[in-house]
């Protein structure tokens, strides 16, 4: 680089190097890399300028005539905006431009702008948009001053609480502007500095507040070296110059963030106690970040420097090398603000231009987490942790605090070269799961246990400015910038548990054990739901084509995914998205958990917890738009094990069957040539019926367009059943004389029988059975009547039966969630389907067996059917 025309730097303490014929960005690993300048060169435009905006990118600005255009360049110099219009401005002044980033929600960049005739000054910000080549105006205004006077000087820098101010300088238009040995006094003020602040939106401003003015003289010119964020003091300061014939006067402003003065004092000068020593007009005052400051007084080429402390104590000398003590005038100076170390641009015809560092005075170095109020962070900065052993964050500082507005992010950290932020966790300060403690020097807050819960993963917290407030003047706090406050979970190694959960208190909280043992256990895969909200639901239904029904299925799936984290390929949809069985006005989504064979990985019961864990508390991890959309009072539900769940329903049913088995051997054992099983077959019926009206009371509404059908089935056969048992009963009173003798000595029976009939009128074989040879069933039904009970039954099998199957499949095709009733009535049902499509096909083949080999008798009551047809 031959010629160095301008240093600027990043937050992050890269020097920008703005050259004759190069760029050169200096790393603050000491790497740099350079980018040539002439590919950016304009025919026709002048006064070409450089500024910072965000990492990784400048803006290249330059006049024509009187208005400004600029350039926006990444650091390897591809355009990436270009020819931006921004405005008219004195294209012969460099102190009436002033540009500067900031990063907060979104990157974005203030400019402002004197006008030519300086009668006002006018202000844009733009933000930029998700994709960096695009950005937006989001809003603009302009200061008009009074017509007396004129704009000298605009500076913008950033406030304790991250927002923004713009300072700015006014003279008398009528007075002079050079230096003058006899001072004219005036009644007005010669010269002003106002400061217009921005409210917490970045958009809108409080009024304009004059900060310092001198009102009783001309023949001064007054000047802002630097305003910045003071620390120490709570407030943000700004350090001025007064320029006399005889030298230069430094004073301090310190202010609120809101813009009322608390204090202006001279500094203190070159070793002496007196405040009030006026200094050469080509000396440079360097504030550090938090405390203090360097004084550079040039004489004669001859640098000489003294560092100063926060209440203006000399502490000692600067011990500037001897290539630096004759290197000419310092162009322009600042401090880095990621580390407090001050530089100097220092211009010498003889040697050319040199770019001098200075390390921070060990007595001022109060930079380790950015701000030296906060005096320890927990955990430690770059500290490696156990995966969720942190179950809070915790700042401490050395005053006391309230908590205010601002908010903590947590990010998992991917892809070391180009950095993926992904939010593991997100809240306000004033939420609950923030407090005070130690006496309210300290912050505390509770932090997730789906947070940090990837082992050998990097992860970085981030304190919004303005977090918290000071106790004593209700100052807002700088916070901590996004890379500062890192750490890494440590590595998942074999013979260590990594995903190993223990209940307590109705949380699942995640624990890592040191000692060895065996590796996670493998879950098997399963499924979970989810409920979108009645807005989520409504939502997704005023989608119009099928399309963009995927869309958004694909973008919720991605984000969940990304919010876990875990590899698309093991979570996904399962295509079931239905209505909610019992809130009709809401969805659930259906999701695959699939298990893996890497016992280092997260498994299945893990991620359903962390999942649970993140939409319980889905403010405070999920994105907006993602947010509103989610049921947190539903969270993420593991479908249920049907089995499992009704085990001891099941158990019940099992020993209930065993019961009635041995029950069947007993009987045959009685009586080995009756129908014994004709008991179980009834009983079968009866619970089939039983479950078939609970049905309809507890689930028939699940699924609105299965409920009258299932009434009318039920309705039907039980009509059916009922008037063909009544039908049956009487024809055998009227043409049965045994079975009139049967029916005098069992009526009761009889007519609990004509009741229970309702649900299969083959429950009347059971009279008719010989079970376990027991008078009680040997009611001697006719032939003709045996063979209306199994057409009767075989009707009713196209009546019942079947549509019930039927309308058990669709219902469980329609639900996520299935409960214990419709489980047991399609167990039911199937059986009931499959014995008398079974017995039916036996009958047909037996019954013509059958008539081949034997004729039936024509007139007996005593049945020679085969039995199993009376089945």
């Amino acid at each position: 680089m031959e010629l160095i025309l301008d240093v600027r730097t990043y937050d992050d303490g890269t020097y920008m190097l703005y050259g004759w014929d190069k760029i050169l960005f200096v790393f603050p690993n000491d790497s740099s890399a350079e980018i040539d300048r002439e590919k950016y060169l304009r025919n026709g435009y002048n006064n070409i300028r450089t500024y910072p905006l965000t990492k990784n990118y400048f803006l290249y600005l330059y006049g024509k005539d009187f208005d400004q255009y600029g350039d926006i360049i990444d650091w390897n110099g591809n355009i990436i905006l270009n020819n931006i219009f921004f405005g008219p401005t004195n294209r012969d002044d460099n102190n009436d431009i002033d540009i500067k980033g900031i990063e907060i929600e979104k990157p974005s960049f203030l400019i402002a702008l004197g006008v030519p005739e300086g009668d006002y000054f006018y202000w844009k910000r733009f933000e930029f948009k998700n994709d960096i080549t695009s950005f937006l105006e989001v809003v603009n205004s302009s200061i008009i001053i009074d017509k007396d006077y004129m704009i000298s000087q605009v500076k913008i820098f950033n406030t304790i609480d991250g927002r923004q101010a713009i300072v700015y300088s006014t003279t008398l238009r009528n007075g002079s502007t050079s230096y003058s040995d006899a001072p004219v006094f005036y009644e007005k003020a010669t010269a002003q500095i106002s400061i217009l602040t921005f409210k917490e939106d970045l958009i809108q401003t409080f009024e304009p507040v004059i900060l310092f003015e001198i009102n009783t003289m001309l023949g001064v010119i007054l000047k802002v070296d630097e305003c910045q964020a003071s620390f120490n003091a709570q407030n943000n300061v700004c350090f001025i110059r007064i320029l006399h014939a005889n030298g230069t006067l430094y004073k301090s402003i310190l202010f609120s963030t809101a813009g009322s003065v608390i204090k202006i004092e001279n500094l203190k000068n070159f070793g002496s106690e007196n405040s009030n020593i006026i200094v050469s007009d080509e000396s440079t005052l360097i504030p550090f970040l938090y405390g203090g400051y360097i004084l550079v007084n040039s004489i004669n080429n001859i640098n000489v420097g003294y560092i100063y402390d926060e209440n203006g104590n000399n502490i000692r000398e600067l011990d500037i090398p001897e290539i630096y003590k004759n290197s000419g005038n310092i162009y322009r100076s600042g401090v880095l603000s990621i580390n407090n170390t001050a530089w100097m641009l220092l211009d010498n015809s003889s040697i050319g231009w040199s770019l001098a560092t200075f390390e921070t005075p060990q007595e001022l170095n109060k930079a380790q987490f950015q701000n030296p109020l906060i005096t320890s962070l927990i955990p430690s900065l770059n500290q490696q942790i156990n995966k969720n052993e942190i179950l809070n964050v915790k700042i401490t500082f050395s005053i006391k605090v309230i908590k205010s507005t601002g908010k903590i992010t947590i990010y998992e950290l991917k892809n070391d070269n180009q950095p993926i932020f992904n939010i593991r966790q997100t809240y306000p300060v004033m939420s609950d799961l923030c407090e005070l403690q130690d006496g309210g020097n300290a912050l505390s807050c509770q932090i997730l246990q789906s947070t940090f819960n990837r082992p050998n993963s990097n992860y970085m917290i981030v304190v919004d400015n303005g977090f918290v407030r000071s106790f004593s003047i209700e100052e807002p706090l700088s916070g901590i910038n996004k890379g500062f406050w890192k750490v890494t979970t440590n590595q998942c190694k074999k013979n260590f548990i990594c995903w190993h959960y223990l209940y307590k208190k109705q949380d699942f909280l995640l624990t890592h054990f040191d000692s060895v043992t065996e590796p996670n256990k493998i879950a098997e895969s399963t499924t979970g739901t989810l409920q979108l909200t009645t807005f989520g639901t409504s939502y997704y239904n005023n989608f119009s084509s099928s399309a963009e029904k995927d869309d958004f299925k694909n973008a919720l799936q991605n984000q969940l995914c990304d919010s876990i984290p875990i590899n698309q390929s093991r979570f996904r949809m399962s295509g079931k998205l239905l209505p909610d069985t019992r809130k009709k006005d809401q969805l659930l989504i259906e999701f695959k958990i699939l298990s893996t064979q890497d016992k280092y990985e997260p498994n299945v019961e893990s991620i359903i917890n962390d999942l649970n864990t993140i939409i319980k508390n889905k403010e405070i991890v999920l994105p907006l738009n993602l947010s509103n959309l989610i049921d947190q009072e539903y969270g993420f539900v593991q479908a249920s094990n049907i089995w499992e769940e009704n085990k001891f329903i099941l158990l019940g049913l099992g020993i209930a069957l065993l019961i009635f088995c041995l029950i069947y051997l007993w009987a045959r054992r009685r009586n080995s040539e009756g129908n014994n099983f004709a008991l179980i077959q009834a009983v079968m019926i009866w619970f089939d019926l039983t479950m078939d009206i609970l049905f309809i009371v507890k689930n028939g509404h699940d699924v609105e367009k299965l409920y009258i059908p299932s009434v009318i089935v039920l309705a039907v056969s039980i009509i059916f059943n009922v008037i063909s048992a009544f039908k049956l009963f009487t024809y055998e009173l009227k043409n049965n004389e045994k079975f009139l003798e049967w029916f005098i000595g069992n009526a009761k029976l009889a007519s609990i029988f004509t009741i229970l009939s309702s649900a299969d009128v083959g429950a009347l074989s059971i009279l008719n059975s010989r079970f376990g040879g027991f008078e009680l069933f040997n009611s001697s039904l006719s032939l003709k009547t045996q063979k209306k009970i199994f057409y009767g039954t075989t009707a009713n099998l196209f009546i019942e039966d079947i549509p019930q199957l039927t309308i058990q499949i669709l219902y469980r095709m329609n639900v996520i969630t299935y409960s214990t009733i419709p489980l047991l009535s399609l167990i039911t049902s199937s059986i009931l389907v499959a014995s008398d499509v079974l017995s039916r096909t036996y009958n047909l083949i037996s019954g013509l067996y059958f008539i081949h080999k034997k004729k039936e008798p024509k007139d007996s009551n005593e049945s020679d059917l085969p039995e199993v047809l009376i089945d």
